[in-house]
């Protein structure tokens, strides 16, 4: 058993160096279930899961082969960068994120553009963190450009309204 977890463990090493990351989360995962405290196969299988997005999966296998062995550096540097890509991944899916990032996309209809619009005057004018959040994202030069560039009055005053409720927090 020790022998086929170890075989499968430095199988699975070589194919991350070949960038083959399905397989080698594969062969990691056949080797933890001889071996279920193999911290070797636990990092390798992380490093496969962060190089395919999986990060959710990466952390929690980094935290148990940190568990295992407390004193692994590899694992908890990278334990510490997964978690930030985590936190990052989590901040860029927030609602006002999202909203940002489609009131800049070309393909955004007028009526969705002023529904965003109002939705985030709604979310600005009595949260000081997402006005904060906004200007991070980059939406102040976004809604100044709306001003600017609409055709749409009624687009132009809610981008002037939302700075405004923004401004009301200073």
């Amino acid at each position: 058993r020790e022998l086929a977890a170890t075989l499968l463990s430095n199988r699975a090493a070589s194919l991350l160096g070949m960038e083959k990351y399905n397989e080698a989360c594969e062969d990691c995962s056949a080797s933890l279930e001889l071996d279920n405290k193999r911290v070797k196969s636990l990092y390798r299988r992380a490093q496969a899961y962060e190089a395919l997005d999986k990060l959710s999966e990466a952390f929690k296998d980094l935290k148990l082969a940190i568990h295992i062995d407390p004193k692994n550096k590899p694992a908890i540097v990278a334990a510490r960068r997964v978690k930030d890509a985590l936190a990052a991944q989590i901040q860029d899916q927030s609602p006002v994120a999202q909203t940002v990032r489609e009131l800049t996309a070309d393909d955004t209809l007028a009526d969705r553009r002023i529904a965003l619009l109002k939705s985030l005057i709604g979310t600005t004018v009595d949260d000081v963190g997402s006005s904060l959040e906004v200007l991070r994202r980059q939406g102040l030069p976004v809604l100044w450009e709306i001003t600017k560039a609409t055709n749409s009055e009624t687009e132009a005053h809610l981008a002037i309204r939302c700075m405004a409720s923004m401004a009301s927090h200073v």
